[in-house]
Protein backbone atom coordinates (compact mmCIF):
# COMPACT_ATOMS: atom_id res chain seq x y z
CA UNK A 1 0.00 0.00 0.00
CA UNK A 2 1.68 3.27 -0.76
CA UNK A 3 1.66 6.12 1.32
CA UNK A 4 -1.06 8.64 0.27
CA UNK A 5 -3.70 5.45 0.17
CA UNK A 6 -2.33 4.33 3.62
CA UNK A 7 -2.81 8.14 5.17
CA UNK A 8 -6.41 8.34 3.53
CA UNK A 9 -7.41 5.01 5.36
CA UNK A 10 -5.73 6.38 8.66
CA UNK A 11 -7.73 9.90 8.00
CA UNK A 12 -10.91 7.71 7.36
CA UNK A 13 -10.67 5.62 10.54
CA UNK A 14 -9.48 8.43 13.05
CA UNK A 15 -12.74 10.54 11.67
CA UNK A 16 -15.32 7.72 12.04
CA UNK A 17 -13.65 7.26 15.29
CA UNK A 18 -13.40 10.82 16.59
CA UNK A 19 -16.95 11.72 15.12
CA UNK A 20 -19.05 8.39 16.37
CA UNK A 21 -21.56 6.56 13.98
CA UNK A 22 -25.02 6.80 13.84
CA UNK A 23 -28.07 4.51 12.64
CA UNK A 24 -31.06 5.91 11.16
CA UNK A 25 -33.93 5.62 13.21
CA UNK A 26 -36.39 4.24 10.67
CA UNK A 27 -38.71 1.91 12.43
CA UNK A 28 -41.09 1.17 15.36
CA UNK A 29 -39.85 1.79 18.64
CA UNK A 30 -41.04 1.77 22.26
CA UNK A 31 -40.29 4.27 24.62
CA UNK A 32 -40.16 4.69 28.43
CA UNK A 33 -39.99 7.96 30.52
CA UNK A 34 -38.55 7.24 33.94
CA UNK A 35 -39.65 10.13 37.19
CA UNK A 36 -36.41 10.77 39.29
CA UNK A 37 -37.05 8.44 41.29
CA UNK A 38 -37.13 5.40 38.69
CA UNK A 39 -40.92 4.81 38.56
CA UNK A 40 -42.70 4.73 35.52
CA UNK A 41 -43.76 8.22 34.03
CA UNK A 42 -45.09 7.73 30.71
CA UNK A 43 -44.57 4.81 27.57
CA UNK A 44 -45.65 4.98 24.54
CA UNK A 45 -44.69 3.36 21.02
CA UNK A 46 -44.21 5.26 17.89
CA UNK A 47 -43.09 4.37 13.92
CA UNK A 48 -40.39 6.76 13.07
CA UNK A 49 -39.38 7.63 9.54
CA UNK A 50 -36.12 9.26 8.56
CA UNK A 51 -35.42 12.11 5.96
CA UNK A 52 -32.24 13.85 6.44
CA UNK A 53 -32.81 15.27 9.85
CA UNK A 54 -36.34 15.30 9.72
CA UNK A 55 -38.37 12.71 11.71
CA UNK A 56 -41.86 11.72 10.92
CA UNK A 57 -43.87 10.21 13.45
CA UNK A 58 -46.82 8.29 12.67
CA UNK A 59 -48.72 5.24 15.16
CA UNK A 60 -48.33 7.43 18.00
CA UNK A 61 -49.63 5.02 21.08
CA UNK A 62 -49.23 6.17 24.26
CA UNK A 63 -49.22 3.64 26.81
CA UNK A 64 -51.95 3.14 29.52
CA UNK A 65 -49.81 3.30 32.79
CA UNK A 66 -47.46 6.00 34.38
CA UNK A 67 -47.56 9.22 36.41
CA UNK A 68 -48.22 11.40 33.67
CA UNK A 69 -50.34 8.85 31.18
CA UNK A 70 -53.52 11.26 31.80
CA UNK A 71 -51.77 13.67 30.32
CA UNK A 72 -51.24 12.69 26.97
CA UNK A 73 -54.54 10.52 25.77
CA UNK A 74 -54.78 8.94 22.18
CA UNK A 75 -56.28 11.33 20.39
CA UNK A 76 -55.26 15.32 19.56
CA UNK A 77 -51.93 14.53 19.48
CA UNK A 78 -49.11 16.68 17.54
CA UNK A 79 -45.88 14.60 16.91
CA UNK A 80 -42.42 16.39 15.84
CA UNK A 81 -38.90 14.90 16.28
CA UNK A 82 -35.66 15.26 14.48
CA UNK A 83 -32.20 13.52 14.00
CA UNK A 84 -28.79 14.57 13.02
CA UNK A 85 -25.27 13.25 14.03
CA UNK A 86 -26.62 10.65 16.59
CA UNK A 87 -28.52 13.45 18.75
CA UNK A 88 -32.32 13.00 18.68
CA UNK A 89 -34.95 15.37 20.11
CA UNK A 90 -38.62 14.86 19.99
CA UNK A 91 -41.80 16.57 21.01
CA UNK A 92 -45.41 15.47 21.66
CA UNK A 93 -47.87 18.20 22.58
CA UNK A 94 -52.26 17.99 23.40
CA UNK A 95 -54.13 19.95 20.75
CA UNK A 96 -56.94 20.75 23.76
CA UNK A 97 -59.29 23.73 22.40
CA UNK A 98 -58.15 25.29 25.87
CA UNK A 99 -54.96 27.65 26.51
CA UNK A 100 -53.03 25.56 28.00
CA UNK A 101 -51.56 22.51 26.29
CA UNK A 102 -49.59 19.67 27.40
CA UNK A 103 -46.18 19.07 25.74
CA UNK A 104 -43.45 16.59 26.79
CA UNK A 105 -39.89 16.76 25.43
CA UNK A 106 -37.51 14.33 24.71
CA UNK A 107 -33.53 15.07 24.14
CA UNK A 108 -31.21 12.36 23.83
CA UNK A 109 -28.51 10.54 21.98
CA UNK A 110 -28.58 7.11 20.02
CA UNK A 111 -26.37 4.66 21.60
CA UNK A 112 -23.73 2.07 19.89
CA UNK A 113 -26.31 -0.58 19.91
CA UNK A 114 -28.81 1.57 18.53
CA UNK A 115 -30.97 2.69 21.40
CA UNK A 116 -31.79 6.15 22.49
CA UNK A 117 -31.21 7.69 26.20
CA UNK A 118 -31.67 10.77 27.38
CA UNK A 119 -33.39 13.42 29.75
CA UNK A 120 -37.45 14.52 28.93
CA UNK A 121 -39.32 17.69 30.57
CA UNK A 122 -43.16 17.73 30.24
CA UNK A 123 -45.32 20.62 31.11
CA UNK A 124 -48.77 22.33 30.73
CA UNK A 125 -51.58 21.74 33.57
CA UNK A 126 -49.84 21.44 36.75
CA UNK A 127 -50.33 17.79 37.35
CA UNK A 128 -48.36 17.22 33.65
CA UNK A 129 -45.23 18.67 34.79
CA UNK A 130 -42.31 16.35 35.23
CA UNK A 131 -38.67 16.12 34.57
CA UNK A 132 -36.49 12.84 34.16
CA UNK A 133 -34.70 10.33 31.97
CA UNK A 134 -36.26 8.40 29.25
CA UNK A 135 -34.78 5.12 26.91
CA UNK A 136 -35.95 4.03 23.26
CA UNK A 137 -35.67 1.05 22.03
CA UNK A 138 -36.25 -0.07 17.86
CA UNK A 139 -38.45 -2.70 17.39
CA UNK A 140 -37.48 -5.58 15.36
CA UNK A 141 -39.54 -6.14 11.95
CA UNK A 142 -41.70 -8.89 12.33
Amino acid sequence: MNKPTLFALVVGIVTMISCGSSQNVNGGWNAQLLNPDGSTAFTFFADLKQSGGTVSVSNFGPGPTGTIASCFGTSGLNETAGFSGGHFAMTVSTLFPAPTNNTFTLQGTQNSNGSITGTWTSSGQPSCAATGNFSMTGVPPV
